[in-house]
């Protein structure tokens, strides 16, 4: 008896490719002779082609969300270090390490090339530090310096907030539950009649807001070692105003909590 040899390369099957194998395989309908069906055949082309073409299209839509990303960054970077003058930018230079000197080609008087080393433009600055420094130094820098960049801050704060309502759709099952989705809009849409100190007050009025378009919205279910300021079916609730560092780590820990016993979602 002879055993075969490998290789040395094994084959392995692309992983969501075997997955969508093994759940049509389990679908598939056989005849009363053992055999499949023409019809099931077809049936399962079908189902081969829509599977692997949602996986495709989900695959190009998250790529081209990251170059998305990846070109706005790169506009905000282009904003703030735009409105820095030549010393700010050759600091933020030293401090990343980036060379402010460029070479250039020159002519002597007999007409000889040589290369010279030149003072960089502004331009050439901001061309560098775009790619050398990442968005987060470049805000930090600014607000040392005290470069007003408000207004680009707010464009930030509105525009990853738009990402991240649009990554939440996505991962909302179409033929699935949008409680998660509808319960983010909700809290969103709530604005009280007055403006309340203590997290009570507004816990108990946002839980009011909320009852009528969920009616199973409750208080405080203690599920485990967790107690939720508000629960909707699955999903838990809570209320924060952190006034310092110790009340953050409260809610982190919280968090950590809360998400083994409410896997359909948190909203903090």
């Amino acid at each position: 008896m002879t055993q075969e040899k490998s290789s040395g390369f094994e084959h392995r099957e692309d992983p969501i490719v075997e997955q969508e194998s093994k759940e049509i395989n389990s679908e598939e309908n056989i005849d009363s002779d053992g055999n499949k069906s023409e019809t099931s055949r077809k049936s399962l082309g079908k189902r081969v082609a829509v599977k692997m073409g949602k996986g495709v299209v989900k695959g190009v839509k998250k790529i081209a969300r990251s170059s998305k990303k990846l070109v706005q960054n790169r506009k905000w970077k282009g904003a703030i270090l735009g409105r820095m003058t030549m010393s700010q930018l050759k600091r933020l230079c030293f401090e990343k390490k980036v060379n402010t000197k460029k070479s250039v080609v020159k002519e002597d008087s007999s007409g000889e090339e040589y290369w010279k080393d030149v003072e960089c433009s502004k331009g050439d600055l901001v061309s560098r530090l775009k790619n050398n420094a990442s968005l987060d130094a470049i805000i930090s820098f600014a607000k040392r310096k005290k470069i007003n960049i408000k207004d680009i801050l707010n464009d930030i704060d509105r525009k990853k907030a738009e990402w991240e309502r649009k990554e939440l759709k996505e991962k909302i099952p179409k033929n699935g539950s949008n409680l998660l989705l509808e319960l983010a809009n909700a809290i969103r849409e709530y604005n009280p009649f007055q403006r309340y100190d203590k997290e009570l007050y507004y816990r108990d009025t946002l839980a009011n807001w909320l009852k009528p378009k969920f009616p199973d919205t409750k208080i405080e279910v203690p599920r485990g070692s967790t107690r939720p300021d508000i629960v909707v079916k699955g999903v838990a609730i809570e209320v924060k105003g952190p006034t310092s560092y110790r009340d953050l780590e409260s809610i982190a820990d919280k968090c950590l909590r809360y998400m083994q016993y409410y896997p359909n979602g948190l909203i903090c």
